[in-house]
C-alpha cells in the first residue's frame, strides 16, 4: 500500500505542476503566446518560436519542456491566427498538447486592443513501468495510463510601442484527469482517483523607456493565481523583471521570482529577423539547499509580410 501511495503522491505532483496549471516559462515576455491567446498576429509578421526548458538539473526524472508556437496577423490585420505544440516530461508521465488560437484585434488610441481563444487538446501518458514499487497488487490507477483532455482559455491585451498589458483565465472549462471526489481531491481507493485542474488567471505587464538610442530599460511583471473556486483558496507567484537593451541587439535581464529566488536571461537579436536566448534559474529560499537551478533556451524567427514593416527594435 505505501507504494501505492508513493505513485499516488507522483501523479499528483505530475498533476499539479501541470496544473499550476501549466509549464513554467521564464522568458515570458520573450513569448507571449504561451501565456495569452490576445497575442496572436501582435507581431505583424508570421512569427515562430522554439523554446526548450529543462528544470531541476541533476535530478533524475526532473521536467523537460519543448514548445513551438507560430502566429500572424491575417485580414487585413483585424484577426489574429495561431497554433501551439506542447511537449512536457515529468518522470513517468508525459504531457503532449496542441492548441488553436483565434484573436480579434482592434485599433485603440495609439495603439491595438486583442481579444483572444484557445482551444487545446493534451494527451496525458503515465509510464508505471518507470516507477519501482514493492506491491505487486494490481490497482486501477496503474491500468490507466493515457488520458485526453480539452481545454479553453480566454485573453485581452492591449500594447502600443512601448507598453503593455494583458490578462489570461487558463482552463475556463476545469477539466478533469480520471474521476474527482467532492473535495477534488485524489483518493486512493479502486473507485474514486483523480485531480481537476484550477482555473488559471495571469496578469503580465510592462514598459519600455528608452533611455538613449543605445539603451532602454524594460521593466515587467507577472502575477499568476491558481483558484480554487469551491475552498476560495488562492496558489499565486510573481515575477518582477528588470530588462536592458544595449544598441538594438542584445538584451540582458534579471527576474525575481516569488518563493523562489532569481532567473538571468540574454537574448541577442541577430538580424531584424532572428533572435534567440538563453536564460538561468537560482533558488535561494526554501530551494537553496537542493540543486533546483533550470536553464532555458529559445529561438524567434519573424517573416514579414509583403508591404509589412517590422518594427526595430520589438520590446515585446
Amino acid at each position: 500500500m505505501r507504494s501505492l501511495l508513493y505513485i499516488l503522491l507522483f501523479m499528483m505532483l505530475a498533476l499539479n505542476s501541470l496544473a499550476q496549471q501549466d509549464p513554467l516559462f521564464n522568458k515570458y515576455m520573450f513569448n507571449p503566446l504561451i501565456i495569452n491567446p490576445a497575442y496572436a498576429g501582435s507581431r505583424e509578421a508570421l512569427s515562430m518560436v522554439l523554446l526548450h526548458r529543462s528544470q531541476w538539473i541533476g535530478f533524475d526524472g526532473a521536467p523537460e519542456t519543448q514548445t513551438f508556437s507560430i502566429h500572424a496577423p491575417v485580414a487585413q490585420k483585424t484577426f489574429g491566427i495561431g497554433a501551439t505544440i506542447i511537449r512536457d516530461v515529468i518522470g513517468p508521465y508525459q504531457n503532449f498538447g496542441i492548441s488553436a488560437i483565434g484573436a480579434y484585434r482592434l485599433k485603440l488610441g495609439q495603439g491595438k486592443l486583442s481579444f483572444g481563444l484557445k482551444g487545446a487538446a493534451y494527451n496525458y501518458v503515465f509510464d508505471w513501468n518507470r516507477v519501482t514499487y514493492k506491491d505487486q497488487e494490481v490497482h486501477p490507477l496503474l491500468s490507466n495510463n493515457n488520458y485526453w483532455v480539452p481545454t479553453f482559455d480566454f485573453g485581452i491585451r492591449y500594447h502600443d510601442r512601448t507598453a503593455y498589458a494583458g490578462v489570461a483565465f487558463a482552463n475556463l472549462n476545469q477539466p478533469s484527469i480520471g474521476n474527482t471526489d467532492p473535495n477534488n481531491t485524489l483518493v486512493a481507493d479502486s473507485i474514486t482517483y483523480g485531480q481537476k485542474f484550477l482555473n488559471n488567471v495571469t496578469f503580465t505587464g510592462g514598459y519600455a523607456f528608452e533611455l538613449s538610442n543605445a539603451l532602454v530599460l524594460k521593466p515587467s511583471v507577472l502575477l499568476k493565481s491558481s483558484i480554487d473556486w469551491k475552498s476560495t483558496s488562492f496558489i499565486s507567484t510573481t515575477d518582477i523583471n528588470v530588462s536592458i537593451l544595449y544598441q538594438r541587439t542584445l538584451w540582458g535581464g534579471i527576474t525575481y521570482r516569488t518563493g523562489f529566488g532569481m532567473v538571468f536571461m540574454l537574448q541577442y537579436d541577430v538580424t531584424h529577423t532572428w533572435s534567440g536566448g538563453v536564460s538561468y534559474d537560482f533558488g535561494i529560499h526554501k530551494f537553496r539547499n537542493v540543486n533546483s537551478n533550470s536553464v532555458e533556451f529559445f529561438l524567434r524567427h519573424d517573416i514579414p509580410f509583403r508591404k509589412s514593416k517590422v518594427l526595430s527594435p520589438r520590446y515585446f
